[in-house]
């Protein structure tokens, strides 16, 4: 586990105070601006490179299976076959994970599309989402069955459960609040955990629903427990979990980025085989050093991980990781026009350079 030391921002609002110190970096959207490739690279050769590179990538929030191309790209050998000898550490929430890029102790982290969306153009950070993980958001809106919530209009006066306060859970919970024209001050927010365990929570009058995981639908339903579910892209398509470095980095380590991303791309690829056969116990037996809780029920496990495989190939194979600049276009001025983001170009928020050199076209 990282261990952090002084203050940590629990907002990426926050950041904006360490973003100050980028100077230039920060300064307009020509220096956040990352050109996309136009000429594809090499392809990577079977061997791995002769030179072995150290990274660090972090994770925000603990070792969980939906961390795939972290972990199993680690622990199933996949990073080193890049050529990259990665330490996977993990944070206590997106805002410390993209601290710990700010500061150059790590080369990458996983996070929301909408984590970098709102810490770029409200706050002026210089990161950048170099690879898209699951095109479509691996969150649901979870109530019961009986008082059940599907949109924003259902919010009105009610409490909903979030994982952290400015983070992706509640900058979604904003995003579709703002887009039904729903007063956020008119809906409570309790955090709370994104697993099926918060449906205690429903159970007790406690919250009337939480944003949960895919993970989270798979165990209630086999609990046979009556629940209500809505998939937030399906109220508000935004891109999905992607790959988050500094803008600093792209120009600067780019050759640890690539090695990165096809280190992940391996360890999806390879997770994807052995969900088609419908056994995962060789990524289960790989990431058994990190303390996965979802490893103790392998058949749930198998199915959280089926529902967010869709997610990884949803744009196609070939196109595993890679960003959809459409998608990232639609989802800039579905934030703008809700107010979620101040006004700017998509191209801030995402670049293809790295995919590009990484897998070529």
């Amino acid at each position: 586990m990282l261990l952090f030391k002084g203050f940590i921002p629990r907002s990426i609002g926050s950041f904006v105070l360490l973003a100050a110190s980028w100077g230039a970096m920060a300064a307009g959207d020509g220096a956040i601006l990352i050109a996309q490739a136009s000429t594809p690279g090499a392809r990577p050769s079977a061997a791995p490179p002769q030179q072995m590179l150290k990274a660090t990538g972090i994770t925000p929030a603990g070792y969980l299976l939906a961390y795939t191309g972290l972990l199993y790209g680690e622990a199933g050998g996949f990073m080193k076959n890049a050529g990259l000898d990665l330490t996977v550490q993990a944070a206590q929430g997106s805002s410390q994970a993209i601290q710990q890029l700010l500061t150059g102790q790590a080369l990458v982290t996983r996070g929301a599309g909408i984590d970098v969306m709102n810490a770029v153009a409200n706050s002026g950070v210089p990161v950048i989402a170099i690879g898209t993980i699951a095109h479509i958001a691996p969150l649901q809106i979870i109530s019961s069955a009986d008082n059940p919530i599907r949109k924003g209009a259902d919010m009105v006066g009610k409490t909903i459960g979030i994982v952290s306060v400015g983070g992706a859970t509640s900058q979604t919970l904003d995003l579709i609040l703002a887009s039904a024209n729903v007063d956020t001050k008119t809906v409570r927010r309790q955090v709370v955990g994104p697993s099926a365990g918060s449906f205690g929570l429903i159970q007790e009058k406690k919250i009337d629903a939480f944003v949960g995981t895919n993970a989270a639908v798979v165990e209630l339903r086999s609990r046979g427990v009556p629940f209500t579910t809505v998939a937030t892209h399906d109220l508000v398509p935004v891109p999905g979990q992607v790959y988050i470095t500094t803008v600093e980095n792209v120009t600067k380590r780019p050759e640890e980025l690539i090695r990165f991303l096809r280190g992940a791309r391996g360890a999806f690829e390879d997770a994807l085989a052995q969900i088609g056969r419908n056994d995962i116990s060789k990524l289960l037996a790989a990431v058994q050093k990190y303390n996965v809780p979802e490893a103790a029920n392998p058949t749930a496990a198998l199915g959280g991980l089926r529902i967010e495989s869709q997610s990884w190939v949803e744009q196609g194979a070939a196109n595993l990781l890679r960003n959809n600049p459409a998608a990232w276009t639609s989802a800039t001025k579905l934030a703008i026009d809700a107010s979620v983001i101040k006004p700017a170009v998509p191209t801030r928020f995402y670049t293809n350079e790295i995919w590009d050199k990484a897998f070529g076209k």
